[in-house]
């Protein structure tokens, strides 16, 4: 899948993304590559939600990772 990284300085074909903990926040690493960072664990698993949903019912040929302030926590 292609992803446009937070700060759209890289785009990747990626095929695993993880989270990390990185101090107080939560970064979304794939292809060895920073892609997003986020201010908590439930809005790093909610954007790996919207990628997994994008995979399901591609929306776009590339997935731009949104900004922290972008994600509402449920």
């Amino acid at each position: 899948m292609w992803i446009r990284s937070q700060n759209k300085r890289l785009l990747i074909n990626v095929d695993v993304i993880s989270v990390h903990d990185d101090c107080d926040d939560y970064l979304i690493r794939g292809g060895g590559y920073e892609l997003g960072r986020y201010s908590s664990k439930e809005k790093a698993l909610l954007v790996l939600d919207m990628i997994q949903e994008n995979l399901e019912y591609p929306y776009y040929e590339v997935f731009q990772m949104p900004t922290d302030t972008e994600v509402d926590e449920v």
